[in-house]
């Protein structure tokens, strides 16, 4: 597989590959979260599927190639979702026994990050911290929501 580097949410890229395979037979591949664990699937991050042809090349060494759009991904239930940030594995088969990894980041970027203070700004210039964006607490309750669920299950 040729390398894919860090990618964006939100973005498309390219993942494609070369393989001894003759053209046209059909090549599965599977994007997800690397560290998945055991889960429910409404509470499984989103992955992305699909299936592609091999393409003729030459003495023998054909390729495959396929577009990833980030925000085409689809839950387990079958709901389509964007791409969280996080280590992926990209499985492709049936035939390949190899799991590539790569990266896809958070695109957008926090006001921190952003805005810098400068000298130069003058008080009338600069952001009211009334009106900035603030994380949501929601991720975190339903960490610890399910982490009791758990607990009360287990008795």
């Amino acid at each position: 597989m040729n390398p894919v580097g860090t990618q964006y949410t939100g973005g498309n890229f390219t993942i494609s590959g070369t393989t001894n395979l003759p053209a046209g037979q059909e090549i599965n591949y599977m994007l997800q979260v690397s560290d998945i664990g055991p889960g429910s699937p409404e509470l499984r991050p989103p992955s992305y599927t699909g299936t592609i042809a091999v393409i003729v090349g030459n003495e023998g060494i054909n390729s495959w190639s396929a577009e990833v759009d980030t925000t085409k991904f689809k839950t387990d239930t079958g709901l389509q979702s964007d791409a969280v940030a996080g280590n992926y594995s990209l499985i492709i088969g049936p035939f390949c026994k190899d799991i590539f990894h790569l990266v896809i980041v958070d695109n957008s970027t926090s006001y921190n990050e952003t805005f810098k203070s400068d000298s130069s700004l003058n008080s009338n210039d600069k952001t009211d911290s009334s009106t900035q964006t603030k994380q949501s607490p929601l991720p975190v309750f339903i960490i610890i929501f399910s982490m009791g669920l758990a607990f009360l299950f287990r008795r």
